[in-house]
């Protein structure tokens, strides 16, 4: 992820011609956030199952709530930018 922030901040020197560079590569980022809100999704779910402890399995469920508004509000985004094809083929539109 921080080697396409770098490559997209290279490209403001000329924002005008790189416009739709930098899209491209804002929308990348942003299926990256995605990705790895997923596998957060993964690790809570394991977390939740290893533990007894009512404190944590508290802590973990509002995690949860957070973590699935933000897979929410990213993809909503993400399709409402015309990626529905690459999310399809990342396989990211998959309810777990």
């Amino acid at each position: 992820m921080e080697e396409i922030k770098k490559q997209r901040s290279a490209l403001f020197a000329n924002e005008q011609r790189n416009q739709e560079q930098i899209k491209a590569l804002y929308y990348e980022i942003e299926m990256m956030k995605l990705q790895y809100m997923l596998l957060k999704r993964q690790q809570l779910k394991e977390l939740k199952e290893g533990t007894s402890f009512q404190k944590v399995i508290e802590s973990v469920e509002g995690t949860e709530k957070i973590n699935e508004d933000c897979i929410r509000i990213l993809r909503n985004n993400l399709l409402d930018n015309g990626y529905r094809d690459r999310l399809e083929a990342l396989a990211l539109l998959a309810e777990d």
